[in-house]
């Protein structure tokens, strides 16, 4: 939350071991951020874990991560503005 309240833009990850409160933590920062106004994007590795996060979608489909990875190869972000309310 002091990323967001100091407007740093920062991205997180979260890994710990199964039943260890993940989804909860991370849908509870998600939906702290939204409340302040903030855009939020919570995404995961896997198609299942996604599913669990409030409006979650896998990494490879919300940031467009390439499958072929070299020194060319980018990931993307295309902002949707203020009133995005599918984030």
């Amino acid at each position: 939350m002091e990323s967001v309240n100091n407007s740093k833009g920062k991205v997180f990850c979260m890994n710990a071991c199964g039943g260890s409160g993940k989804t909860y933590t991370i849908n509870l920062l998600l939906a702290a951020v939204r409340a302040q106004g903030g855009i939020a994007l919570g995404t995961a590795l896997s198609g299942i874990a996604a599913t669990l996060l409030d409006n979650g979608r896998t990494l490879h489909s919300r940031c467009r991560v390439p499958i072929r990875i070299d020194e060319t190869s980018m990931c993307s972000i295309i902002p949707r503005g203020n009133h995005c309310h599918s984030c």
